[in-house]
């Protein structure tokens, strides 16, 4: 219940971001549709950059399972 509360400010909050924005979806998710990235990425209209990362056959749970693709994605933030 407070899941669909909080989506539904969503399109709001999406619209206010203006850092850089890296959306990391796995194409395998069973949580979270894959479709969801593209709107997402639609709603995300005020940010410096928006760059979609498809990582083929993963799971919802890439943190664990494709820690080095999400690592190297952080490491893009870091000032060099």
């Amino acid at each position: 219940m407070y899941f669909k509360k909080d989506v539904l400010g969503m399109p709001v909050m999406l619209s206010q971001i203006g850092c850089r924005v890296y959306i990391i979806q796995g194409d395998h998710d069973s949580l979270v549709p894959y479709e969801n990235s593209f709107y997402a990425k639609s709603q995300i209209t005020n940010a410096a950059s928006v760059e979609m990362i498809t990582l083929p056959r993963a799971d919802h749970f890439i943190p664990w399972s494709n820690y080095q693709d999400i690592k190297n994605v952080l490491m893009k933030l870091v000032p060099r």
